[in-house]
């Protein structure tokens, strides 16, 4: 019993800060008008009023009447503009002296009228007011705001309130407010800001969100969002009444009727339609039924074909069914999807059955005039929860987003390491590689350099003859020369070919100096040979080796001269004596054509070696002088096998 207590104190806090304003405001200085005498005349006209009230135009008998006040429709009426189709309904009001001061200025202010017709406001018999709009949108949604009495002037005896109105419309008439401007100003603007600028904001912003909705669609294709815009400029259009005041319209009136009439029924199509998509649902006859029940009724409700008037009470009807359809079939969606997010927007658009019944009760004045309208809100509570919606579903991509990249961070920083295992896994393999190639290297330079020589000089002393001293150490020196540039070939030369010929020179020049040979060593500056490496350095070396013996042993030379140089795209090391020469084309052409085993056999061996780097050997006579120049040629890139 205590929470149900203090759950109704609550309430009653609640209803005191929502009510409090409606009796703060207004003191003994303003005059609430609850009663009005009213008189009735007619046949009447939609012309324009007259701008000074004659005895004759009033009525004979002014019976005070209760306000609200609601003018009862005439349904046997024609449904035309014809004269005896309007009657003119008086309302004469009798301000009292007020409290304002001297500077301030007295106000009528009128909550809300309606009817088909126009109104118009006479004070002392003068017309001081009247509404301009055309007599169907005549902004009946726009309360009245009237100066009465200027600072320092006397307040009228008399307010006259005239409305013209079709017999069989009717019309209403609410209480009426007439005091200072400080005590009745919030009460307008508050009224004002209630019926017309929260409609206009939430609309204007649905529009505007739609047309963003729409540039989605454009790039994605995805229906709900071309709905989502549909909805935006249907409740736009629906609603465009709410931004006309007493203005006359910028269109004829039939066809602006026609249009907000028509936009309630696509809008209840495409916000249902919009709700099936959200469900993941479709509903493919009863969906094709209200667009072609939509499209016989936008047809049929065209200005000329048939009055809207006579039409206005079946189409509403008909389109509160279609909406009690639509309804049904999202609540069954909402069931069979289980989603948070459609039960929120069907048990909205379940709220709009009742919102709509009340909005119809008060156009025909069936309830207080002085209610609001209620299915404006209700479009701006459907773009609330769609924002809502959107900015979850935004939310819940962007989750799913990030988890997605973390899970994919997570599988390559795992792809990763198995790929740096799986690479270490493979340089070590091609360390090993690399190894078991130069021990088979070092094993085929060995067997075929050091070991061939030795072999040789073991079969010379096996012979069981008298061996010649000489040969046996030469051929030992031969092997102790391939021996070391074997080794001097597996120093790392970083691919600069000068620290592979200075490595050269040192091996050799001590056994030129022993065979009185000079050296001249006449070198320059080499690009590097990124290709040069220890296979590559071992036949540069035995290239040059095999030039220089050839020298030692049979040129008879004293001075020899080691040159290098860039030329063709490549390096080139030459190699020159003062010996007693050859004839080098006679000797070239004879080893192309010489049988392997003859005794050149070493210019082809020069040759091949030279052709498996790429490179070429050649052999000329300097001319007017003695000796041979010979010369090797490597290009400064090779090409990949």
């Amino acid at each position: 019993m205590a929470f149900w207590t203090a759950k109704s104190q609550w309430h009653r806090l609640v209803l005191l800060l929502l009510v409090w304003p409606l009796w703060v405001g207004a003191g003994e200085a303003a005059t609430h008008f609850v009663t009005a005498e009213v008189g009735s005349v007619g046949p009447g006209t939609f012309g324009r009023p007259p701008p000074r009230v004659t005895p004759a135009d009033l009525p004979t008998a002014w019976p005070t009447q209760p306000l609200p006040r609601v003018t009862a429709r005439h349904v046997a009426q024609s449904v035309g503009e014809a004269s005896d189709n309007i009657i003119t309904t008086w309302y004469r009001l009798r301000p009292t002296a007020t409290t304002a001061a001297p500077d301030e200025t007295v106000y009528l202010y009128l909550p809300r009228w309606q009817t088909i017709g126009q109104l118009a406001v006479y004070k002392d018999g003068e017309l001081v007011w009247r509404s301009r709009g055309g007599p169907i949108w005549n902004g009946f949604n726009h309360p009245v705001w009237l100066p009465l009495a200027e600072a320092g002037e006397a307040m009228p005896q008399e307010v006259l309130v005239r409305m013209d109105s079709l017999k069989s419309a009717g019309g209403a008439l609410s209480s009426v407010w007439i005091g200072p401007e400080r005590e009745l100003r919030w009460r307008y603007a508050a009224r004002r800001i209630l019926q017309i600028t929260l409609t206009q904001v939430g609309t204007s912003a649905f529009l505007i969100v739609g047309l963003f909705s729409f540039g989605v669609w454009l790039r994605r294709r995805e229906v709900p969002y071309a709905l989502f815009s549909a909805a935006a400029l249907f409740s736009w259009l629906r609603n465009l009444h709410f931004y006309l005041g007493d203005e006359p319209l910028p269109m004829p009136e039939p066809w602006f009727g026609w249009m907000t009439v028509s936009a309630l029924g696509w809008l209840v199509i495409s916000v249902y339609f919009f709700n099936y998509r959200l469900h993941q649902q479709k509903f493919p006859r009863l969906e094709r039924g209200m667009v072609g029940f939509m499209l016989l009724l936008t047809v049929l409700t065209l200005p000329g074909l048939v009055p809207l008037g006579t039409l206005a009470t079946w189409v509403n009807l008909l389109l509160f069914g279609m909406m009690l359809v639509a309804t049904v079939a999202m609540l069954l969606a909402s069931w069979r999807s289980r989603s948070r997010e459609g039960w929120a927007i069907s048990l909205w658009n379940v709220l709009n059955i009742p919102m709509g019944i009340h909005d119809a009760l008060l156009q025909s004045y069936a309830i207080n005039i002085e209610n609001l309208y209620l299915m404006p809100y209700s479009v701006a509570g459907t773009f609330f929860l769609f924002l809502a919606i959107l900015l979850n579903r935004y939310t819940h991509a962007r989750n799913e987003a990030e988890t997605s990249n973390a899970r994919l961070e997570m599988r390559l920083a795992q792809q990763e390491q198995e790929l740096q295992a799986s690479h270490h896994k493979l340089r070590e393999a091609e360390h090993q590689q690399m190894l078991i190639e130069e021990r088979q290297r070092l094993m085929r330079d060995m067997h075929d350099g050091i070991g061939t020589s030795l072999m040789t000089a073991l079969s010379v002393v096996e012979a069981k003859k008298t061996p010649d001293d000489q040969a046996v150490a030469t051929m030992l020196r031969d092997c102790v020369d391939d021996l070391k540039l074997t080794i001097d070939s597996l120093e790392p030369v970083d691919a600069d070919l000068l620290l592979l010929l200075a490595a050269l020179r040192f091996r050799l020049e001590p056994r030129f100096r022993q065979t009185g040979l000079t050296l001249h060593w006449q070198v320059e500056d080499l690009p590097r040979l990124e290709w040069l490496e220890p296979n590559s350095a071992l036949q540069v070396l035995r290239i040059l080796q095999e030039v220089f013996t050839n020298v030692i042993k049979h040129a008879r030379a004293s001075q020899i001269r080691v040159s290098t140089g860039v030329r063709d795209g490549g390096v080139y090391v030459a190699v020159e004596d003062d010996g007693r020469g050859f004839a080098v084309n006679e000797t070239l052409a004879r080893v192309t054509t010489q049988a392997p085993g003859g005794k050149s056999r070493g210019l082809l061996n020069l040759i091949h070696r030279a052709s498996m780097l790429d490179g070429k050997v050649s052999w000329s006579t300097p001319e007017g002088a003695h000796g041979t120049r010979f010369e090797l040629w490597l290009p400064l890139t090779r090409p990949k096998a």
